[in-house]
């Protein structure tokens, strides 16, 4: 009976201890209450033009990065595009740029994000990530407004040919942020079934 005793106030002398020790984890499946959002930091949009002839452009180049934060996970992704095509066809949200996983995020961890700077800056996003034997999805899409400058030169007294370049145009935006609530939505394909 004593021994029972000796026992029992050993363990109830380590539950206080038990008790503050620090239980806080990621909410990868966002079940608790609180805010669940993607933040979306450093974003940087440039483009620049060069015509050699008032007639022909040269040369044309944009590109777009940003970082990319999901609350319900404990890593940030890198997320960067770039086109060198005809700048009609630059950003104009058809195509889906696949964003770089940091190591540690699992092997079928995704994220991608899609452009469109001709429709009011429209940015989606989405994130697929593994959580208590499930796959989620996150999605959502938002109006991205940056602080940009352009610098537009002219060659005075430009006669063809010359050696010099006609005319270049550079913009150039400051880092932005956006704070984005995504859709969820998920499966229960597991890491291991290869999907």
């Amino acid at each position: 009976m004593l021994l029972l005793f000796s026992l029992l106030f050993s363990l109830l002398s380590l539950l206080p201890f038990t008790l503050s020790v620090p239980t806080s984890s990621q909410d990868c499946s966002y079940s608790a209450p609180g805010p669940h959002y993607f933040y979306l930091s450093n974003i940087t949009y440039a483009s620049h033009f060069i015509y050699s002839t008032p007639a022909h452009l040269a040369s044309s180049s944009a590109t777009l990065s940003f970082d990319f934060y999901n609350s319900a996970v404990p890593y940030t992704v890198h997320c960067s595009a770039g086109s060198i095509a005809d700048p009609y066809q630059w950003f104009i949200g058809k195509e889906t740029y696949q964003c770089t996983m940091p190591e540690g995020a699992g092997k079928y961890a995704r994220a991608s994000f899609k452009y469109n700077g001709r429709d009011n800056g429209e940015l989606s996003v989405n994130q697929t990530w593994f959580c208590e034997g499930a796959r989620f999805l996150g999605s959502t899409t938002g109006s991205l407004k940056l602080d940009c400058k352009t610098e537009d030169v002219t060659a005075e007294n430009f006669t063809w040919p010359d050696s010099r370049l006609y005319r270049t145009v550079d913009t150039k935006c400051q880092p932005g942020t956006m704070l984005l609530v995504p859709t969820l939505g998920k499966d229960y394909c597991t890491q291991g079934s290869g999907c």
